[in-house]
């Protein structure tokens, strides 16, 4: 098995700066090469945060746009199609306690520099909005879309609800989900 975690320096799929349609087309394009590389490959792979949290949640920031993330998730699906992915999403129910955890990991100094940046995106301009408060806004809405996206998720799919609270009980229904699939007819 392959781990790729959220902050590995050589993880396959990293999100670039620069304009809306380059980053779409990039990511694509780094989901096709990791594809092509596993295409013959039998090792299980995961990829951590970047289906939707470090590259869709960027793109939705540029473009405030919900059509171009349901394109990019289109164009992402079709190139991860012939390894027939498995999705395990982390979801929290209270966008404001996990934004507070954050705050709490990262330091204050770090998390006011990444809202500052955010406050530049378009979506965050065309609402005038900034600070916390702001994050706590566009969180909101994020969080909207995102359950459009898994609910059009055309493979397996499996939401793990609020895992911070006992790792070992999220960790232990993931594989349960994982291993249901391999024994399944037409599993992985």
């Amino acid at each position: 098995c392959r781990w790729y975690h959220d902050g590995d320096v050589h993880h396959p799929i990293q999100p670039p700066l620069g304009d809306p349609d380059d980053l779409a087309v990039h990511m694509v394009r780094q989901w096709q090469d990791l594809v092509a590389e596993l295409l013959d490959s039998d090792m299980t792979v995961i990829v951590e945060n970047r289906l939707w949290m470090r590259s869709a949640m960027h793109l939705f920031m540029r473009t405030d746009s919900a059509a171009a993330l349901h394109r990019y998730q289109h164009a992402v699906t079709a190139a991860l199609a012939p390894l027939e992915p498995a999705l395990i999403y982390l979801d929290q129910d209270s966008v404001a306690m996990a934004l507070g955890r954050l705050y709490g990991v990262r330091g204050r100094e770090q998390l006011n520099e990444e809202i500052a940046r955010a406050e530049q995106e378009p979506w965050f301009q065309a609402r005038e909005l900034t600070g916390f408060e702001g994050w706590l806004y566009f969180f909101a809405d994020w969080m909207a879309l995102l359950q459009q996206l898994y609910d059009v998720w055309p493979f397996p799919k499996h939401r793990v609800k609020n895992a911070h609270e006992h790792w070992p009980s999220a960790y232990d229904n993931a594989m349960t989900f994982l291993f249901s699939r391999r024994i399944a007819p037409g599993g992985f």
